[in-house]
């Protein structure tokens, strides 16, 4: 950390009693804009109205914001820098994601509406084709009980794109992206762009509005962030992109899959919007290209062509809490579609607006997983949607962590929190804690029904972990749910008029 001395400066109580003067209190903290440096090498800040020149600051960059702690010590003043504040570029990236970021139930409901057979509804087959493709890519939940299984939808979960692609300036080695969520919703978005200006062109009415750029969709790299442009306003078209930023048409060709799995690419921009209204006509099949892919619903995995969407219970079409590093993994509920209620033209601009959230709450999460300084623990934060039996789409909330700092001859613990919510259990949490061979294991349930339910597998867990050479510290289930982190992040709004 740095600490810096500001030249001229003495404690309240002996100073005079000037307004500077008057920040000079122990513990007070501070927030201070680096301005740069002097001719004599000192480290010029503005705190306030003050401008103050310090020794030290190495390693800082004129226009940072940084939160110091004063420290009296003496007959002079220390300004301790705290580790809090994030980089400029990532401030920056997350106030541009937070107003757009949207959960994925609501999306997902639309794509498992689309894609679920029900020859008494006529869909727009381009759309049926983009829903079938993104779901393709997602995992099963059978296949998430393997540990390779998780290891592979964790490190397709969109999280890690970018670091994947950088990954091939160094390796010269093209990474497989066919299953990864973020380049396949990057895919979808730019072939609905396609077909809103395919039918501006024909119809030559106003463009479907608020139809976001894919080329635009937040792609700031875990590894190598970049100054985001200024927010716009909700509903607006973004800004270009940065120069260097990956975007589908950007991305390497023989690093994106193939461009059979966006079926809109394959039909062309000129493909017809609405399908014709023919009773007991079949949607369109997935392209060829998705054969190897896992399946999604069809006639032998659904009960009845008509089935219902899941219960949706109040409050659950809320906005979802933004993925942010000190905020407790918050579980998603299960939404309903909107499209149902929407032609042709007002289904694509809904698509496209949720496309558009769900890619900005991708880059919060890669935000949130940046390491910060060497005094806070690593942490990763995914959210991993999960088809199911019933063809519907559940979201996994992880939250993966390494100490930073463990005592002296003790082994780092990791950690993990799960939140999920289904229909049948309501919010559920778990958190995991392992350090060496011994494991540590909590889980809460809002509803009282699902924690004794869990409460009831304990001693079953207890086995298995032990049959794994663990030694089981704490065991245990509560009900009710786990207090929500008081720390957030600060930088993201300005205060000041």
């Amino acid at each position: 950390m740095n600490t810096l001395i500001p030249i001229g400066s003495a404690p309240a109580a002996k100073g005079p009693q000037t307004a500077l003067a008057a920040l000079w209190r122990d513990g007070a903290i501070l927030r201070a804009v680096v301005r740069g440096r002097t001719p004599e090498g000192l480290t010029r800040l503005e705190i306030g109205r003050h401008t103050i020149d310090a020794r030290g600051g190495r390693g800082l960059s004129p226009g940072q914001r940084i939160d110091v702690q004063v420290a009296v010590e003496r007959d002079r003043v220390l300004l301790k820098q705290l580790g809090n504040t994030p980089a400029a570029p990532v401030r920056d990236a997350v106030r541009q994601a937070l107003p757009r970021q949207a959960g994925q139930p609501p999306l997902l409901a639309n794509l498992g509406y689309l894609a679920r057979p029900n020859p008494a509804v006529s869909r727009p087959a381009p759309l049926v084709d983009v829903a079938r493709s993104l779901l393709a890519t997602l995992p099963t939940r059978e296949s998430v009980t393997r540990p390779d299984g998780l290891r592979a939808a964790l490190r397709d979960s969109g999280v890690f794109l970018e670091q994947r692609l950088a990954r091939q300036a160094t390796t010269g080695q093209a990474p497989r992206l066919d299953g990864d969520w973020k380049a396949a919703l990057l895919r979808a978005a730019a072939g609905l762009d396609r077909l809103a200006s395919a039918q501006q062109a024909r119809t030559g009415s106003t463009p479907v509005p608020a139809t976001v750029q894919a080329s635009a969709r937040p792609t700031v790299s875990p590894d190598s962030p970049r100054p985001a442009a200024p927010t716009p306003a909700r509903g607006a078209p973004p800004p270009p992109p940065t120069t260097g930023t990956p975007s589908p048409t950007s991305m390497p060709a023989n690093a994106t899959p193939a461009p059979g799995p966006t079926a809109l690419s394959a039909r062309g921009p000129t493909a017809p919007l609405t399908a014709p209204a023919t009773p007991g006509a079949t949607p369109a099949p997935a392209p060829a290209s998705q054969a190897s892919a896992p399946p999604v619903p069809t006639a032998a995995t659904t009960t009845t062509e008509a089935r219902m969407p899941p219960t949706v219970r109040p409050g659950a079409a809320d906005v979802a809490p933004p993925p942010l590093r000190a905020a407790t993994p918050a579980p998603q509920p299960a939404a309903p579609p909107t499209l149902p209620a929407l032609d042709g033209r007002a289904a694509v601009t809904e698509l496209s607006n949720q496309l558009s959230g769900v890619l900005a709450r991708l880059t919060l999460s890669q935000l949130a997983s940046l390491p910060t300084d060497a005094s806070t623990n690593n942490a990763w934060i995914i959210e991993l949607p999960v088809r199911n039996a019933q063809g519907d789409t559940d979201v996994f909330e992880f939250r993966f962590e390494r100490e930073a700092h463990a005592p002296e001859d003790v082994e780092p613990a990791w950690s993990v929190q799960l939140s999920f919510d289904f229909e049948s259990t309501g919010p559920v949490y778990a958190r995991v804690t392992v350090r060496g061979d011994e494991v540590t294991t909590r889980f809460r349930a809002r509803n009282k029904a699902t924690s004794d339910l869990i409460a009831g597998q304990l001693d079953r867990l207890r086995s298995r972990f032990e049959e794994r050479g663990l030694c089981v510290n704490a065991l245990g289930c509560h009900t009710g749910e786990p207090p929500r982190s008081a720390t957030v992040p600060g930088g993201f709004v300005e205060t000041r008029a």
